[in-house]
C-alpha cells in the first residue's frame, strides 16, 4: 500500500492534507509495501472513521486519510474516509475459455455488476499476494470501492480484492 498526497503541504498554516491509499505490487517479493510518503504514522497513531467518528484498527486500499496537524506542524489526528467492502465470489463461468476470471457479487441478485477488468491479484492477511486467475472457483472475495463512484446506483468500480475480510473493526 502507499499513500499518495492529494494536496500540497507546503503550506505552513495547512492543518489538513488527505492521502489516498493505493496498492502497488512486487511480483518479485510476492508483497505489497507501505509507504507513507511526507509524514510517519507512529504505532500509538489512532485512527477514526469520518462516518461515525469511532476508532478503526486498519485502512485497506480505497481510504482516503485526512491527517490533521498542530500549530507545530505535528500529526494530532488521522481520520478515515473509509472506502466501502462487498462480499464477491469467484466463479467458473459455464461455456467461457477466457483466462479473465470472474467475480459476482455474494448476495447476487442480477442487480449488482461489477468492474475489475484492471485487477489481477487478491491481497491476503498474511501479506502475500495471490494471483486472481490462480485463487480456485467458487472462493469468496472482498471487493474494495468507493461510494461515491458506484455508476448508476449498480455498478461497482471495484479498486483492489482481499481474500479476507479487509477492515478488522
Amino acid at each position: 500500500m502507499s499513500f499518495s498526497s492529494c494536496s500540497n503541504k507546503a503550506d505552513k498554516d495547512a492543518t489538513m492534507q488527505r492521502y489516498y491509499v493505493d496498492v502497488n505490487y512486487d511480483n518479485d517479493l510476492n508483497v505489497y509495501s507501505l509507504n507513507t510518503g511526507d509524514f510517519t504514522i507512529s504505532n500509538d497513531m489512532n485512527f477514526y472513521s469520518k462516518t461515525n467518528n469511532k476508532k478503526i484498527s486498519n485502512c485497506i486500499v480505497g481510504d482516503y486519510l485526512e491527517v490533521y496537524y498542530d500549530d507545530s506542524n505535528n500529526i494530532n489526528k488521522i481520520v478515515v474516509d473509509e472506502a466501502g467492502v462487498i462480499e464477491l465470489q469467484k466463479v467458473k463461468n459455464p461455456g467461457d475459455e477466457s483466462e479473465t476470471p470472474h467475480l459476482i457479487s455474494a448476495e447476487d441478485d442480477n442487480t449488482i455488476y461489477l468492474k475489475y477488468d484492471d485487477i489481477k491479484n487478491a491481497m491476503n492477511q498474511e501479506s502475500t499476494i495471490s494471483k486472481l486467475k490462480e485463487i480456485v472457483d467458487d472462493s469468496k472475495l472482498y471487493g474494495v470501492y468507493r461510494k461515491e463512484d458506484v455508476e448508476e446506483g449498480c455498478i461497482y468500480n471495484i479498486l483492489g480484492l482481499y481474500s479476507y475480510p479487509p477492515r478488522s473493526n
